[in-house]
């Protein structure tokens, strides 16, 4: 008999347990609906969205992440309407999965109570929002390699390509590594499982071949519908282009060293009087990094002890995966990277703990079950609250709405509605004044057709203030504008699509007030901005942001 990964529970715990995580999370997550506006990180969704709604095409006609995230938005808007809440709604929905496919996949190795510990750590810490696609597919494909261990038939190829398939639609990088670890983990099965000749047979290379051949078949069809779109638009050659370049200059973009030397005792203690959040990440990565490695080691050992079998391939895939996805905090050493990074972590945490556990008490070291779940408890119980109370006393208001969700704090202001079709939503009292005056002053003193341009990254204004970007551009990463050509090129693309209104923040136009961001632009955009200081000039300021207009208009 073909052998299984063992889940120890019963389904009626298991039943119930899903009924708390799913209860729990969706009354959490519906106090986040109507956090403080983001005009940067979630704007560049929301404006996204908007565009593919007129009909331009994700990498063919603006700047952009897969088209996943895009589409699946530019269709919500098309049912409910371009409503800042449908977009909160579906983050709400999709985070509430997140929490049920983490506890499943949890409960793959983790007695159910045990297996709650990571998963109340997920929902309580979600990271950023508008990065829950990122998530939530390798969480499925994970899951469809489970039941791919249990049983290696059409079907099960089948859903193992559309979940890897829907990971590179939302992803570009997440998507190639789960494409390879389907072909690694199918690989594993046929040799390690099903293996009924010697290594270096014809039927078992004949299995390997049929079916990584019939993944890559489906795959193709998961793609199919939107490249016949590409088409017909005649957007496959640009749009492939487009990808594979910011895969390049992603990979590039990263390459500075894997790990950093650890920050000081002192230095840590200057980042929190200072309020920055970068020198705990470091400690944080470098926790991630062990984990990783010690099951590196545990399955390292099954794999010399001839013991590798359904749970150590999924354990290795696992660990891979998570090892790999270290590089986005690696290059950019933030709390959000970090966050998103982190699950697989928690898992493997509790993972070990439990295996030590068993271990220790086989040995008669340590007879009391009670006591490891206790510790275990406390232990997850223990972190998820210092890390809470660590972001609500060291970050700004913004930074806490984008860390973890807003029930702490229960919201009765909303904003004006701003004619623009969006819902009333919370802004901060320091904000409300800002955006709109922004939105006023644009919507009064230029045409729906005027261009509108936001430096540095503020596409949440273009969809507020209903006037559109006509570039290329509206996300300028370090890669984007890093090279003379490429800002040759924005530079031209402004001038020839005749953008009229600039809004830059204050920082980014005037030294003295600059802050990292600006700082990191002037570094690699001088060029750009060398021609906007030349070619525009200031027209009004409010708050922090300076709205430019073109000279020769």
């Amino acid at each position: 008999m073909q052998k299984r990964i063992n889940l120890s529970e019963n389904s009626k715990s298991l039943c119930v347990c899903f009924c708390i995580i799913i209860v729990v999370s969706l009354f959490y997550y519906l106090s986040y609906y109507n956090y403080g506006l983001n005009l940067s990180d979630e704007g560049y969704l929301v404006y996204g969205a908007k565009r593919v709604l007129s009909g331009q095409i994700p990498g063919a006609d603006f700047h952009a992440y897969m088209p996943g995230r895009y589409v699946t938005l530019a269709s919500l808007f098309k049912v409910f309407g371009t409503d800042i809440l449908v977009e909160r709604v579906m983050w709400v929905l999709v985070r509430v999965i997140i929490a049920a496919l983490f506890f499943k996949l949890s409960t793959i190795f983790l007695p159910v109570l045990i297996a709650l510990m990571p998963t109340f750590l997920i929902i309580l810490i979600p990271g950023p929002w508008h990065k829950s696609f990122e998530m939530l597919f390798p969480l499925a494909w994970f899951l469809s390699v489970y039941f791919y261990l249990l049983k290696q038939d059409i079907a099960r190829i089948l859903l193992l390509a559309l979940f890897a398939g829907a990971t590179l639609f939302f992803r570009l990088e997440n998507g190639l590594l789960v494409i390879f670890l389907s072909v690694l983990l199918i690989i594993q099965v046929h040799f390690f499982i099903r293996k009924t000749a010697p290594l270096n047979s014809d039927p078992i290379l004949h299995c390997v071949f049929k079916n990584i051949s019939l993944f890559f078949l489906f795959l193709f069809f998961v793609f199919f519908p939107y490249l016949i779109y590409l088409w017909f638009q005649s957007s496959v050659l640009k749009s492939f282009f487009f990808y594979a370049h910011e895969l390049v200059a992603g990979i590039s973009k990263g390459s500075n060293p894997f790990l950093r030397p650890l920050p000081s005792l002192l230095q840590l203690f200057q980042s929190l009087k200072k309020r920055e959040l970068t020198e705990i990440t470091y400690y944080f990565l470098y926790f991630f990094f062990f984990i990783y490695a010690a099951t590196f080691g545990r399955l390292g050992d099954k794999f010399f002890k001839k013991k590798w079998g359904p749970k150590e391939i999924f354990l290795s895939l696992l660990a891979i995966y998570g090892v790999i996805s270290l590089y986005q905090v690696v290059g950019q050493p933030d709390i959000s990277h970090l966050l998103q990074t982190g699950p697989f972590a928690y898992l493997l945490t509790a993972y070990l703990l439990y295996q030590g556990y068993k271990k220790s008490s086989a040995s008669s070291l340590m007879q009391s079950s009670n006591f490891f779940s206790k510790s275990l408890i406390f232990l997850f119980l223990g972190y998820g609250l210092a890390t809470i109370i660590f972001f609500s006393f060291n970050a700004s208001s913004n930074g806490k709405d984008f860390y973890y969700t807003g029930s702490f704090r229960i919201r009765n202001n909303t904003m004006e509605k701003l004619n623009s079709g969006m819902a009333g939503v919370f802004v901060e009292p320091e904000e409300k004044a800002n955006i709109l005056q922004l939105t006023t002053y644009l919507k009064r003193n230029s045409n729906p057709d005027d261009g509108l341009l936001t430096f540095i990254y503020l596409p949440m204004l273009n969809f507020l203030s209903e006037r559109d970007n006509p570039i290329f551009y509206d996300i300028f990463f370090p890669h984007t504008v890093g090279s003379m050509a490429n800002q040759r090129a924005i530079i031209d693309d402004i001038k020839s699509k005749g953008v009229k209104f600039i809004v830059a923040t204050e920082g980014l136009l005037f030294p003295i007030k600059e802050g990292l961001a600006e700082k990191r632009f002037k570094s690699y955009g001088g060029k750009i901005l060398e021609f906007i200081n030349s070619n525009y000039h200031s027209v009004h300021q409010i708050g922090p942001y300076v709205i430019l207009r073109n000279r020769q208009e």
